[in-house]
């Protein structure tokens, strides 16, 4: 028992120097900051799967101490943390107990939403309550004084009926209006970019430092969109028409908007996991693959808008008829 519990002990501490070592790392090394938050929860996991979620609590609570003498700002210590251990922790407790592996992504997903959700309430203890307008407003109007800056630059103010003051003035409301509507959507796409990352990480180490092999991953090219939400999308389009359509400034027509948002950005992913499905049996080398994608991303911008919608159209038509047959 005393073995146990010096193992455990000894476990524990070294995962949470590792952790430690990793955050400051992303701090203050540059080129690695992203690589260090999606890194630096994987102790954590570890920890979780080897000994409990109570172990890994414990542990955090040493890291989080460690912190904030070391960093000296206990709220910004708060805000980094809980971005980082949560979505370990709880990487750890699905991959302990094999839960299947969408509902280990929710899991994640949820955590990291909560993370950010908290993150936010700490900008307005910090800067006010309305941190997050003010930061929108400051990035439409930093935004559109460039836009005129660049107008002014090539004289559009001389060909005949431009008002450059008018055209930012309403860019800069169009931006702030439409940041303000979907910043719900944006909190959850990037939570679901950051929770997948950060889960399949931790599957990655949990496998290779031969804790356990967690046995219920899925591979990107398996992921498929439902019927069910192409039908909660057309739903969402009836629902619109009837009350008022985009003119309607309602939280109902807030929410509706967000929802479809949501929707239609997870029906872009299962379009790119078909894209990814097929050209996987092409070109089997994973290095070149990405390349290749990397290109499309960089060269194609001039294209992004309509190769965005063909993207979506194949995610849909997967979902109605099981093309690849999964």
């Amino acid at each position: 028992m005393k073995n146990i519990k010096t193992n455990t002990l000894v476990d524990s501490a070294i995962m949470v120097a590792v952790s430690a070592a990793l955050i400051l790392m992303s701090l203050w090394i540059p080129f690695f900051s992203i690589i260090g938050m999606f890194v630096s929860g994987v102790p954590l996991a570890v920890v979780t799967v080897k000994h409990g979620w109570k172990v890994s609590a414990l542990s955090s609570l040493a890291l989080l101490l460690i912190l904030c003498i070391v960093l000296s700002d206990p709220l910004g210590t708060c805000s980094l943390f809980l971005l980082i251990v949560l979505p370990g922790i709880m990487s750890g407790i699905c991959i302990k107990y094999d839960r299947s592996f969408f509902t280990s992504l929710i899991l994640v997903i949820l955590a990291v939403v909560l993370s950010v959700l908290a993150n936010i309430q700490i900008l307005n203890i910090t800067l006010g309550d309305d941190a997050i307008t003010s930061m929108i407003t400051q990035f439409s109007e930093t935004f559109s004084q460039t836009l005129k800056e660049r107008f002014n630059a090539i004289d559009a103010g001389q060909i005949q009926g431009f008002d450059i003051e008018v055209m930012v003035n309403g860019i800069k409301d169009t931006i702030f209006n439409a940041m303000t509507l979907y910043f719900p959507t944006l909190v959850v796409v990037t939570s679901m970019i950051i929770g997948y990352i950060s889960f399949k990480i931790n599957i990655y180490f949990v496998r290779r430092l031969n804790i356990k092999d967690y046995k219920r991953t899925v591979s990107f090219e398996y992921f498929k969109a439902t019927k069910g939400m192409l039908y909660i999308i057309f739903l969402i389009y009836i629902l619109s028409f009837f009350s008022g359509g985009n003119n309607s400034n309602s939280i109902f027509m807030s929410a509706l908007s967000n929802m479809d948002a949501i929707i239609n950005f997870i029906v872009f992913i299962c379009g790119l996991s078909v894209i990814d499905f097929y050209f996987k049996k092409a070109v089997v080398k994973s290095g070149l693959r990405y390349i290749i994608y990397l290109a499309v991303f960089i060269f194609g911008g001039m294209i992004m808008t309509i190769l965005s919608y063909v993207i979506m159209l194949i995610g849909t038509f997967d979902a109605f008829f099981n093309i690849r047959r999964i």
